[in-house]
């Protein structure tokens, strides 16, 4: 595994060190709130506005040249090791995520450990919750419930701490030569509904931060392999503008490179059908 070394010390440091911070920000301007990271004033108003200037800086591409990066970055890992506060220090471990793209300096891994940080086997219990929003999505009648396949991870694709369902469906109203489809969720009201559907997709997934390959998105990058259909076999990388991402025929072809995040949706046990319930 690949972990940032100075995140694995703060996590043994933070019950011995403590920092007081502000209850109200000092302003609500951006240069304000780096001004108050700088100087260690910071508040959960400045953690705010740097947070979506980030994001909104990575819709644009990240070159934003007015906005010290760097600086910044070693700014926020300082905070992270000074504060023991558990719900500033995710905000600043999120805008730390953003900053460094998970290209910050990392214990060198084995030979047999490269490529994915982590890896994920795809969910496969019933749920009912997940069956009910992939009969919904695709408008599947009930007599090809039991020819249609579906497997899922969570993950956090936006930065904003609520996770999203990543579901693979196979069958007939999904799936063709090109792959299967990639139904993304939301949670709305203690139920999923349809976020975005991807077609002529194939597992596994790479879910990456947009740092990793240097592509402007606003959520994590989506790296899956493109083959079949007539297309040249290829590893493709799905970005995101204002929150949706492009097809899989748009997804711009990934050259040999070490990409590190999570590998997900891995088939290893049979996927259930639509017909069977949680038990």
């Amino acid at each position: 595994m690949t972990y940032i070394k100075p995140i694995a010390l703060a996590a043994a440091l933070l019950a011995a060190l403590t920092i007081s911070f502000p209850a109200e920000a000092k302003s609500d301007t951006l240069s304000s709130a780096e001004e108050a990271v700088e100087e260690g004033k910071i508040s959960d108003k400045d953690l705010d506005l740097l947070f979506q200037q980030l994001k909104e800086a990575y819709r644009k591409g990240g070159n934003d040249s007015s906005f010290d990066w760097k600086g910044m970055s070693s700014v926020i890992l300082g905070e992270i090791l000074k504060s023991d506060d558990v719900q500033k220090n995710k905000k600043l471990k999120d805008i730390l995520d953003i900053l460094t793209g998970g290209s910050s300096p990392k214990e060198e891994p084995a030979p047999e450990e490269q490529g994915p940080d982590r890896t994920l086997d795809a969910e496969v219990r019933p749920n009912d919750g997940i069956r009910r929003a992939v009969i919904s999505a695709f408008d599947i009648p009930k007599k090809d419930w039991k020819t249609t396949h579906y497997s899922y991870n969570f993950m956090d694709l936006d930065h904003d701490g609520k996770m999203e369902a990543l579901v693979l469906v196979q069958g007939p109203y999904t799936s063709g030569t090109g792959g299967d489809t990639l139904l993304i969720l939301k949670e709305k009201d203690q139920d999923w509904e349809k976020d975005q559907a991807i077609s002529v997709i194939h597992a596994p997934i790479l879910v990456a931060a947009p740092g990793e390959l240097h592509l402007p998105s606003d959520r994590k990058i989506l790296i899956f392999k493109r083959s079949g259909g007539g297309a040249k076999e290829a590893y493709a990388a799905l970005t995101s503008k204002d929150g949706t991402y492009c097809t899989a025929a748009e997804a711009e072809e990934v050259k040999d490179q070490e990409i590190h995040g999570t590998l997900l949706l891995v088939q290893k046990d049979p996927a259930p059908t639509l017909e069977e319930k949680e038990k």
